[in-house]
């Protein structure tokens, strides 16, 4: 058993007073080392997901001209054909339809 004048008392009575001082920075490393662990899974989420289709939509917006991808001209043409074409119609409701069938 260590008495109160060796070395090992005096750590063990100052080691509260240490984890006391240090638990504030300590858990901000620890919140900064979660999020710097989120960081490239997020990184490719949106690189892979959210990037991609925030162009397809914007592309849809687009003109098409043929021989061309794009003259750059916005328009909402595209949707306007897509919500007044028949076929396109059919399509959106046969998915939906299947969607709901598989998931009932």
């Amino acid at each position: 058993m260590a008495s109160r004048d060796t070395p090992a008392a005096r750590d063990d009575e100052s080691a509260p007073q240490l984890t006391a001082r240090r638990s504030a920075p300590a858990s901000l490393l620890r919140r900064f080392d979660r999020e710097a662990m989120l960081a490239p899974a997020v990184t490719v989420i949106f690189v892979m997901l959210i990037a991609p289709t925030m162009l397809m939509l914007l592309y849809s917006f687009w003109r098409f001209v043929s021989g061309r991808i794009t003259d750059y001209t916005f328009t909402v043409d595209n949707y306007v054909r897509l919500l007044s074409d028949t076929f396109y119609l059919n399509v959106i409701w046969e998915t939906l339809e299947l969607g709901v069938v598989v998931t009932a």
